[in-house]
């Protein structure tokens, strides 16, 4: 199998993988494509996609954490929204000289934009998350003032979605026929490294967005300072259910592939040391020969963690594409 980006050849780069996330039995291999610009890695063999679903029997898409999502935010985050992405400002002057603080905390500036996916508001927009699990991004773009429908192909997940009132099918992008130009905006977040098809997929949304719509991409970073650190024990790749990962010039050339122009792309740290303390864990499972890791760590080790992601945020923020996650925005011309 060639790279799912661009085609080209690719050397090994993890030769016995496992799934001591889920337990799924088997061992996986992945390689990595060859051109140094490009840096996708995919798993070769791949899962058959009639057997894919075995690798999602314990997984945990219709779980939910319960927590209300974090917005709109505090009034300085919502002026802040309002200036970068046009979202409505709150009223009054404290509410601006609230916003005009948020020039000295860059991280609250960064969660005020990420809580709204780094779109533009469109007042009245349809909104589509594809692979919506149990419905937080949803609820959380709903209380923004977007119309929202999500897409899940997991039961359980669906129906824990609908319990807020939300419509949500059940199904995969391409099975779900949408009309031309029928959304402002379409996410998938943690969905592309799943897809068997994503070069179809990434056509699909483009096709259904309207013309000047945007699509939102969150997916694991080949390139991260955790990849780097723990190799095949690293969260991210998640054998089987990974198919592809990609680096930040490949996802923009499958976006751009697609017929879609980048308007954002970039690498972000967030929940870094969450990612690196389970890292850890599975790289423990690993020596101890155990099918299984734990998750538990001590706190001395969840301090190491909390450390090293602080330590990658400032390589992030100094312009380094080491974060754990790919954040692209992309929008479609008209026509």
């Amino acid at each position: 199998m060639s790279c799912p980006a661009c085609g080209a050849a690719g050397v090994v780069l993890h030769p016995d993988l496992q799934d001591r996330l889920f337990g799924v039995a088997g061992r996986w291999r992945m390689r990595r494509c060859e051109i140094a610009r490009c840096g996708t890695a995919w798993l070769d063999p791949a899962p058959h996609p009639d057997d894919l679903w075995k690798a999602y029997q314990a997984y945990y898409t219709h779980e939910d954490d319960g927590a209300p999502p974090r917005v709109p935010g505090s009034r300085g985050q919502q002026a802040w929204a309002a200036w970068k992405l046009g979202y409505p400002m709150p009223g009054g002057l404290v509410a601006r000289l609230a916003g005009a603080t948020m020039l000295l905390q860059p991280r609250r500036r960064e969660r005020a934009l990420s809580t709204r996916l780094q779109l533009p508001f469109v007042r009245g927009g349809r909104f589509l998350d594809v692979g919506c699990g149990s419905g937080r991004q949803l609820r959380a773009m709903h209380a923004l003032g977007w119309q929202v429908l999500g897409l899940e192909p997991d039961a359980m997940a669906v129906e824990r979605a609908r319990q807020d009132g939300h419509e949500v099918r059940q199904g995969d992008l391409l099975s779900a026929r949408f009309e031309a130009d029928s959304f402002d905006a379409v996410s998938m977040l943690h969905v592309i490294e799943h897809l068997v098809e994503p070069a179809r997929q990434l056509q699909e949304c483009r096709r259904i967005l309207r013309p000047g719509g945007r699509l939102v991409l969150v997916t694991p970073n080949v390139d991260a300072l955790g990849h780097r650190w723990f190799g095949p024990d690293w969260r991210g790749i998640e054998a089987p259910r990974h198919l592809q990962l990609y680096s930040l010039a490949s996802l923009q050339h499958v976006v751009h592939a697609a017929g879609l122009a980048v308007e954002h792309a970039a690498t972000r740290s967030a929940g870094a040391a969450r990612m690196l303390r389970i890292s850890a864990s599975l790289a423990r499972a690993r020596r101890r020969g155990e099918a299984r890791a734990s998750g538990r760590g001590s706190r001395l080790g969840d301090l190491r963690w909390r450390l090293l992601g602080s330590a990658e945020r400032a390589l992030v923020a100094a312009g380094l594409p080491l974060g754990e996650e790919l954040v692209v925005v992309a929008r479609r011309h008209g026509g």
